[in-house]
């Protein structure tokens, strides 16, 4: 049952926050910009995994997938029995281009199953539309991102007997297609009836697998290509699971995301220091009125309570709106982010620990922050807090910083005397709103430390490489041999040398490291051998570390490095060198090189099969290089290859771009900090013109003019920040080496690269925040009459 104490208290608190419109408005925003960020990074964070957990999901989408030039009854027989095999599925399976306005023109692959309602492999969801008739095609909706369609649409596509004209029936959904939607490869499906017509064949011509064990596809994979090949089957496309690209992408999502959520707590750590600050002055001013609610009975408790209840209303206030608009940009940010990417998040849902963790920061972190200065300031006797003038009475407690200032800085104008007399009034206050300030210059300073060091990382990404062009493909292999391969583009006028590499993704002990297979000739590749030697021709089983990871993994040269594959295959190979290199592609924790050789016998590919072509051209000029480019693409496209064309140029460029959209998201975070960190000092401003009023007052009726009134807090705030800007010199260094130690753990390696041309520009950005934070208090002060504050009480 309520008392008529507590009820008063409650009117007393819903007066307190209603009074002070302002500070009310400042702590409400303080919590809610630290739960609209969270509660903005988790909800992005859930929409994004769940997005790349349906993509990723192949549960009931092929491990293995083969085109053929026709299916044999016998053959799907034998296939059903093979070992390791779980599931079969014939279906048709056509390989058309789709000439597209934004990006050129792309692969497709259509798909049509004999009896679409009971397919048990790569069945897809319906999202719009309806299931295609004659004439008409289902695209994945976000296919969009290759080109933008819309439904009853026409396009035209070019497929094996000619162009065709395809109507867009409505737009699927297939969980598990990550691995072709990476290549930009488009997937649309038809009837069965009109697929055959399109492709003149009347039966199906592809056998969907399903494997028992995913570390043993290689060897399943093998023993069904050998069954092909017993009936004479031509096998015209080839598609394999790679599960070491699943781990990979959910530890980069995990551990970029645990980033970007270190930085936003530290805006709700600010906003709580806000909180402590606005309570301590809040009781400052109530001394007396706590005195009397004692006086009538009230018990320390019950007084806490009544301000718990104060603090409850900015937090709910603050928590509504940040949850709210945190949902609503998250969402909206995660929808962006899919739209590039490609993905298709699937319809709108939010994850119930969105909720419980940001009504725990707005509601739970907030009343626990408010303990601390309630019980400090409510243990008060009657008599002492009835004697209490309240907010000034804390002169004794700063005479010795007073003495001190006035034997060595009694040069300074009186203006700056009193400006600087004023940090240390409260010192408590102080010091939050110093460390607070501080806290926002170094989330500033460890997001430009990320940045230098992940541009000094791209800047060196291909330095050890020499070519123009390259070509790569999602397949373990090209279809064709090198020999065939370099033949069909060493008649491309411009090109001047070819050269055929392999790569693979491994797991370490350390991670997934980039495996790079190189000729032991190579006239691609810079051997910058720091210890040991390198590749020797046909020697097997040996490899290269870069120099870091050979570090991070405690090995030296003579030692044996065990690792296996996605594929299930294990191996213990000796280091023999060391290099002074870093992996190629952005996100792999080390580089292992070795010989083309070695990789095509590990992943168990045939004798010169390649999935990497270098090629360095005979004229360098931007002009020539984009020609070669292009006609290298047509060729590989006329050998019907899935593959990605691309100059060195425009892979640094893509590399920056990568880079530069990781460090932007870790500013926005560090603009968090730093408005939370505004709103602080503002506070701190705010509360010390309504303590000093009497001392405006005096100024005031001394002669001081309305600018030198607000020039002593201007002093103020600018020397608090001066104050944080020394602290952040000190903390600023450890904790950026600790930030990108972190991003080194939790996504790839990076350099540490500290610009000490950050710490001035760090101080720059907290003398912008202290000036924004003085603007408003230091108008109020200057317009203060002399009337009202020398009536203030």
């Amino acid at each position: 049952m309520i008392s008529a104490l507590d009820t008063l208290l409650i009117r007393k608190s819903i007066a307190d926050v209603t009074r002070r419109k302002g500070r009310t408005l400042l702590v409400v925003l303080a919590i809610f910009i630290g739960v609209f960020g969270l509660t903005g990074i988790n909800v992005f964070e859930f929409k994004i995994f769940d997005g790349f957990a349906f993509m990723q999901n192949r549960s009931s989408y092929p491990d293995i997938t083969f085109i053929v030039d026709h299916l044999d009854p016998d053959v799907m027989k034998q296939f059903a029995s093979t070992p390791g095999v779980k599931t079969i599925q014939a279906q048709m399976v056509g390989k058309f281009q789709w000439p597209t306005t934004t990006i050129g023109t792309v692969g497709m692959y259509i798909t049509a199953f004999p009896d679409p309602q009971h397919s048990k492999l790569g069945k897809f969801e319906l999202t719009s539309g309806h299931q295609p008739g004659p004439g008409e095609i289902l695209l994945e909706s976000n296919d969009t991102v290759l080109q933008p369609f819309s439904l009853n649409e026409l396009i035209h596509l070019n497929g094996p007997t000619g162009p065709v004209q395809l109507r867009v029936a409505g737009t699927s959904r297939t969980p598990g297609l990550a691995q072709i939607k990476a290549t930009k490869t488009a997937q649309g499906y038809m009837s069965i009836e009109s697929l055959s017509q399109l492709l003149k064949i009347s039966t199906p011509n592809s056998i969907a697998v399903k494997v028992k064990d995913i570390q043993a596809i290689q060897g399943t994979a093998s023993a069904l290509k050998q069954i092909l090949h017993k009936h004479a089957l031509t096998i015209e496309d080839t598609t394999i699971q790679s599960s070491i690209a699943e781990q990979f992408g959910s530890d980069f999502v995990t551990g970029f995301f645990n980033l970007v959520r270190t930085l936003a707590a530290g805006a709700l750590i600010v906003s709580c220091f806000l909180l402590i600050n606005t309570l301590t002055t809040l009781i400052a001013e109530q001394m007396k009125i706590i005195g009397t609610m004692k006086a009538v009975g009230g018990t320390q408790g019950t007084i806490i309570r009544g301000y718990l209840f104060t603090v409850l209303i900015y937090s709910l206030l603050g928590t509504f709106f940040g949850l709210l608009l945190g949902i609503i940009i998250g969402y909206i940010g995660a929808l962006r982010f899919a739209t590039i990417k490609g993905w298709d998040l699937g319809p709108f849902s939010i994850a119930p620990s969105v909720f419980l963790i940001g009504l725990l920061s707005g509601i739970a972190l907030p009343l626990l922050a408010a303990m601390v200065p309630l019980i400090n300031g409510t243990h008060i006797t009657v008599r002492e807090a009835i004697s209490a003038y309240g907010v000034i009475n804390d002169q004794a407690n700063n005479r010795r910083w007073q003495r001190f200032l006035a034997e060595h800085l009694h040069w300074l104008p009186q203006t700056a005397w009193l400006g600087l007399r004023g940090i240390f009034r409260k010192r408590g206050r102080a010091l939050m709103t110093i460390t607070a300030l501080a806290l926002s210059g170094t989330t500033f300073l460890a997001a430009m430390t990320v940045k230098s060091s992940i541009n000094e990382m791209a800047l060196h990404l291909n330095d050890q490489f020499i070519y123009d062009v390259s070509v790569s493909s999602d397949q373990q292999a090209f279809s064709q041999p090198f020999a065939q391969l370099r033949q069909a583009l060493s008649s491309i006028p411009n090109v001047a040398h070819i050269e055929a590499g392999t790569s693979a993704a491994i797991n370490t002990p350390w991670g997934i490291t980039y495996l790079q297979g190189i000729d032991s000739n190579t006239r691609v590749y810079r051997k910058s051998i720091l210890a040991g030697h390198w590749l020797l021709p046909g020697e097997r089983n040996v490899l290269l570390l870069d120099k870091d990871t050979l570090q991070r993994a405690n090995l030296a040269p003579g030692a044996r490095l065990s690792f296996s594959t996605d594929t299930g295959h294990r191996a213990s190979w000796k280091i023999i060198g060391v290099l002074n290199d870093i992996s190629p592609i952005v996100g792999f924790h080390g580089l292992v090189v070795t010989s083309t050789e070695n990789v095509n016998r590990l992943v168990g590919n045939q004798e010169g099969s390649v999935n990497q072509l270098f090629i360095q051209t005979r004229d360098h000029s931007p002009a020539s290089i984009k020609q070669t480019e292009n006609k290298v693409q047509q060729v590989l496209q006329n050998m019907r290859l899935k593959f990605t064309v691309a100059s060195k140029q425009e892979q640094a460029a893509d590399d920056a771009n990568s880079a530069m959209a990781l460090y932007i998201i870790f500013y926005v975070a560090a603009a968090g900090v730093g408005l939370v960190g505004i709103l602080g000092l503002y506070n701190t401003l705010t509360s010390s013109v309504l303590e000093r009023q009497r001392e405006i007052g005096i100024c005031r009726s001394m002669g001081a003019s309305s600018g030198q009134v607000a020039r002593i807090f201007w002093l103020e705030g600018l020397a608090l920040t001066l104050i944080a800007w020394l602290l952040s010199l000190l903390l600023g260094l450890p904790i950026s080496y600790g930030f990108v130690t972190l991003f080194s753990q939790w996504l790839f390696p990076i350099p540490f690269a500290f610009d000490l041309w950050s710490l001035p520009l760090m101080l720059l950005v907290l003398i912008s925040i202290g000036s924004l934070a003085c603007f408003g208090p230091t108008v109020r002060a200057s317009r203060v009459r002399i009337a009202e504050t020398l009536r203030y009480e």
